[in-house]
């Protein structure tokens, strides 16, 4: 490290100020999620209560780590809507990790260290294998689906295999006999606008939950499409828009970002169907890999066959609990199937915090705990939250709660809901148990609905029964 400093830039408008080298030591990356201006946006919409660590080097060489504070973490600056993150650096990768060390070690407040959705076969990682002894720890993350189309479409499609080409030719039958389709694409600002509007009329009627910052959507697709970047889809059923695919196309890469259908419409398979026409429209525009981005799911097995590792890199002893908590694999509900949690062996912090519990609660908190418990019924949730039977903890992170644990009497039985989509860290969710403990006492919690999450159970240390 001999010979390298850095300075560290704690307000917003650095991202404006080192935009021009960001971008000159990017210019061979296509992610638009990685630009300085990308960051600043998330900033705008996510920074609150965090502190920007933008870790700069600009002599001898130069290298840009966008980093942020929180809660005692360093991490990337980044949420769930943040796939993927990178070094921007012309240095040696070990000069820039030795250098992120360095950082950590001199602030006070900093007592962990987690670095997510780095590649596995990037060079930020090969750099951590090459060293001997290392402070950092390597954990194996999500995978993300991407395809390579190197001759059209139909070539594309052919490559797919079979089931690709049934699957399509029934969706595209169903369809005909259903009514009138048609798909149109949006990609100048005044139309990103109405795809915003549509595509948030879809979520409301899907299975999927709201999104965290309807804001940050907002900017986030007129920004892109400002660039030129912009490529999103709507498919229209007889006039009504029941499916959309949000995504961008830079530098020959199409990133399919959000995808949403409206629930009624699920025999039609919508949801496969606005994808698989955007796919074939972004081809025939050039495009020469297509990205589906973290996360598993048979329809992206369907339209892309290979895959990359994610990875998170973490330094300090509880840096792992401090993982995000994954989110949800498992959708089916089954009123048959009970779980049974024994929390008897459930190791709790030594100083837990006081759970607040709900009941009632105003309107803004009941938005955010619908998006936490993936019910995109707003009003259902309002009733249970007023209803005396129901009581639970939730986890507030500056003015956003970010996970919630249920909890209800029922025929002598203690049951509880989880949070689906929860922001909340292992050791955040481990606080929450120690508040509903406090409340209810050791034993066993029952659940109708399917486990979710049994890798984060597990880590905690429940004793998982299903009956």
């Amino acid at each position: 490290m001999s010979g390298y400093s850095f300075v560290v830039e704690h307000d917003v408008e650095a991202f404006e100020r080192w935009s021009g080298v960001w971008l000159e030591l990017q210019k061979q990356s296509a992610d638009p999620y990685l630009s300085p201006s990308w960051y600043r946006l998330w900033w705008s919409c996510f920074g609150a209560g965090a502190e920007l660590m933008l870790l700069v080097v600009d002599s001898p060489g130069r290298a840009i780590v966008p980093l942020m504070l929180r809660d005692g973490t360093l991490s990337f600056v980044g949420n769930i809507y943040s796939h993927r993150h990178q070094f921007v650096s012309e240095i040696s990768m070990e000069i820039v990790w030795e250098l992120v060390f360095a950082l950590a070690s001199s602030l006070d407040d900093c007592q962990r260290v987690v670095l997510s959705h780095l590649d596995a076969e990037g060079l930020e990682l090969r750099a951590l294998r090459s060293f001997s002894e290392s402070p950092w720890q390597i954990v194996e993350g999500e995978r993300e689906a991407w395809a390579r189309p190197k001759e059209g479409w139909e070539a594309y499609l052919h490559a797919r295999g079979g089931a690709a080409r049934r699957k399509r030719k029934k969706v595209r039958r169903r369809l005909d006999e259903y009514g009138q389709w048609e798909l149109s694409s949006s990609t100048t600002p005044a139309q990103a606008k109405t795809f915003v509007r549509e595509y948030m009329s879809i979520l409301n009627r899907s299975w999927k939950a709201p999104e965290l910052s309807r804001s940050f959507f907002r900017k986030l697709c007129q920004q892109t499409a400002e660039c030129g970047h912009f490529r999103s889809y709507t498919l229209y059923i007889d006039g009504r828009p029941v499916a959309c695919q949000m995504g961008f196309l830079k530098d020959g890469t199409y990133f399919c970002y959000k995808t949403a259908f409206d629930d009624l419409y699920r025999i039609l398979s919508p949801g496969i169907a606005v994808m698989e026409l955007a796919f074939e429209d972004v081809i025939g525009q050039g495009a020469r890999a297509i990205d589906l981005l973290t996360g598993a799911g048979a329809y992206k097995d369907l339209w892309c066959g290979d895959q990359r590792i994610q990875c998170h890199v973490l330094w300090g002893a509880d840096a792992e609990m401090y993982l995000p908590c994954p989110p949800a694999k498992d959708t089916t509900h089954s009123e048959d199937v009970r779980y049974v949690y024994s929390s008897e062996r459930l190791v709790l912090p030594d100083d837990p915090v006081e759970g607040v519990f709900l009941c009632p609660v105003d309107e803004e908190q009941a938005l955010s705990l619908s998006v936490l418990m993936g019910h995109a019924n707003l009003s259902k949730v309002t009733e249970w939250l007023r209803s005396d039977e129901h009581q639970g903890v939730m986890c507030v992170r500056g003015e956003r709660i970010v996970d919630v644990i249920w909890c209800r009497k029922t025929d002598g039985e203690l049951r509880v809901s989880f949070a689906e989509n929860a922001c909340s860290s292992f050791a955040e969710r481990l606080q929450l148990w120690s508040a509903v403990q406090k409340r209810w006492g050791k034993g066993e919690y029952v659940s109708i609905a399917p486990l979710r999450m049994r890798g984060v159970f597990k880590k905690l240390g429940f004793v998982l029964e299903t009956q």
